[in-house]
């Protein structure tokens, strides 16, 4: 700490708190020390109020906290801060914020049909306030004990089998062709995108690469797999090359806005919406209606965590057990 003496032979030193700036001034500098700590004690006690707004304090948090996180992840983040918890708090002190104030909040999201985002934004502010707390801004967390109803994603389809047909029917696209690829390996969009001839081993698929944030890196598990290569998709690669399976239109690696392009082609040709991870979801699908144990469906697709899959299974045979009593019902009548 660094401390001057003015012309009049008082000494002082300047101290950015919380966000706010103190001139300290004393008769000497051992009173200019003493009164740094009382300051800090205060500060830290809530005698003397932290003036620093909630919208300063998460730009400081995300810029400080978040910085370290990958690109996607700290994009994230910084979508909810600016869209969602600056607009509704931003100017409202950090001490002075409420339980009120976080519920308005999340139902101000909620009315307007932003039901997916209302759980991470409570997960972040949740997070702000903590950090707060840990550098004494404020003593409580008012969004400790808020709850809210946990958004349910809609129920995930698989391809029609039309849909299947219709991509078989126009393989001579090539956007079609991925498609197909993609329902009857499973494969990630950034497992896809540096996906090479090399990594064709014999009758099966080596996964050791991801594309991600425009760079190859490993894959979302670290860890190498190796999926099935079935003949009606060695087919598409019977002439084997080198280099990457699929491209851009300039024969280079695609982004992920050119692989998105692929995607909403093949949606005109077959004339139905279907999404990409819609593509894996039907790969799953069909590694249970094939008898394929879950272990082994769950190493082909890559999952860590076996609940994932396991949703799809029971998923599934809830609905062949719905079939069956509707094969028993039509044959009694």
């Amino acid at each position: 700490m660094k401390i001057n003496q003015r012309k009049d032979g008082y000494y002082y030193c300047s101290k950015l708190y919380n966000g706010k700036r103190y001139q300290i001034v004393g008769k000497s500098k051992t009173e200019v020390k003493e009164k740094v700590v009382n300051l800090e004690y205060n500060l830290r006690n809530g005698i003397i109020e932290s003036k620093i707004s909630t919208k300063d304090w998460c730009l400081e948090w995300l810029n400080t906290y978040k910085k370290g996180v990958a690109k996607a992840t700290f994009r994230m983040y910084e979508q909810v801060v600016r869209l969602y918890i600056i607009p509704s708090l931003g100017i409202i002190p950090l001490a002075k914020l409420k339980e009120t104030d976080i519920m308005n909040m999340l139902n101000d999201l909620a009315s307007r049909g932003i039901t997916r985002k209302r759980d991470v934004t409570l997960l972040t502010i949740k997070q702000i306030l903590d950090k707060a707390i840990s550098n004494d801004l404020i003593t409580k967390n008012v969004a400790k004990d808020i709850k809210i109803k946990k958004h349910v994603a809609a129920e995930k389809e698989p391809l029609p089998q039309e849909v299947i047909k219709k991509l078989e029917e126009h393989l001579d696209e090539d956007c079609c062709r991925m498609c197909y690829f993609l329902v009857y390996t499973g494969l990630r969009r950034e497992e896809l995108i540096p996906l090479t001839y090399e990594d064709i081993v014999e009758d099966t698929i080596r996964i050791d690469k991801a594309f991600s944030e425009g760079e190859i890196k490993k894959t979302k598990n670290e860890e190498i797999r190796y999926v099935p290569l079935l003949t009606n998709v060695k087919v598409l690669l019977s002439d084997f090359g080198e280099g990457l399976i699929y491209f851009n239109q300039y024969g280079e690696k695609m982004s992920e806005t050119s692989f998105r392009r692929k995607i909403e082609r093949a949606n005109k040709i077959c004339g139905y919406h279907f999404t990409a991870h819609q593509l894996r979801h039907t790969y799953a699908c069909i590694l249970h209606k094939a008898g394929v144990p879950l272990k082994e469906a769950q190493y082909f697709m890559g999952h860590k965590d076996i609940k994932m899959l396991l949703n799809i299974y029971t998923h599934s045979d809830d609905e062949d057990k719905k079939r069956a009593a509707s094969m028993l019902e039509s044959f009694i009548k």
